[in-house]
């Protein structure tokens, strides 16, 4: 009795504040009770069918009539506009880059073969005895009389000269020869230097065994200097022009250049036979 007096107190005391009244469950026992809706909210409010209609109607126009989020014309227009600006830089960028690189390549290609050709010349011009220009501007390197013939041929030359129809610099020698041009003196430069221009030097012909060999590509122009004539050069200077023949760089059309400087000098130049290098 004292339980279920106290349990009618505590729903007495909360049938104000709550929606739902407490009664002792029939079918649980006393100690437990069940949830019930209160009287208000027992039965639900009848709505007629055309006021229920008028409200599913109004409900549905109210949602479509809902204005839905979306990017308006001129946001669109603005993003692609901004997105256009962003992939034309950097397809620009990466353009520029590529380009740079091809070129930084194609000036170390040009100048690990300038390099090569300046090699080879410094290496004769320290080894010679005498150097002499020829008219043409060629550059003829003496090694002296190896053979103690006591005369002067063309296998005691190395000639250095340009060749436009392939743009190489070429390097002339002779293993063999059947002419001679008189003893060892400057004078006796003059009738070779002059022949080798004329290019009646430049084949095997007249029993000349040639040697001719490319020591350098992809040039442009060559300039010899030398401060005196034949037989009085001691040091010789040189300017090689190089030049991409072909597009080094993709789809860009413009080709590398490349300029070396350079000079050597004779190591152990001859004073006799009349030869007086100077400095």
């Amino acid at each position: 009795m004292v339980r279920r007096r106290r349990a009618m107190k505590e729903k007495s005391h909360h049938r104000k504040s709550l929606p739902f009244l407490l009664h002792p469950s029939p079918l649980t026992g006393e100690n437990r009770v069940r949830v019930t809706p209160a009287p208000h909210f027992s039965k639900p409010p009848v709505v007629p069918a055309n006021r229920f209609f008028s409200l599913f109607t109004f409900n549905f126009l109210l949602f479509t009539s809902r204005r839905r989020a979306a990017f308006t014309l001129v946001e669109l227009l603005l993003a692609l506009t901004i997105s256009s600006i962003i992939l034309v830089g950097a397809a620009m960028m990466t353009w520029t880059l590529t380009a740079y690189h091809y070129s930084g390549e194609a000036a170390v290609q040009l100048a690990t073969q300038g390099r090569f050709g300046l090699m080879n010349l410094r290496r004769d011009v320290r080894a010679a005895q005498a150097l002499a220009l020829t008219p043409a501007g060629s550059l003829a390197v003496w090694f002296g009389d190896t053979k103690n013939t006591g005369t002067v041929d063309l296998t005691q030359f190395a000639f250095y000269y340009f060749q436009a129809s392939d743009h190489t610099l070429r390097r002339l020698t002779y293993s063999a020869a059947t002419a001679n041009f008189g003893p060892p003196c400057p004078s006796a430069f003059a009738a070779p230097l002059a022949a080798f221009d004329s290019g009646s030097y430049l084949t095997s012909a007249g029993g000349l065994v040639v040697s001719n060999q490319v020591v350098c590509h992809n040039v442009d122009a060559v300039t010899f200097a030398a401060n005196h004539p034949a037989g009085q050069a001691e040091t010789v200077e040189y300017f090689l022009q190089l030049s991409s023949p072909e597009n080094i760089v993709n789809a860009t059309g413009n080709p590398v250049n490349l300029n070396l400087y350079g000079s050597a000098t004779m190591r152990a130049p001859t004073y006799a036979y009349g030869f007086t290098p100077q400095s």
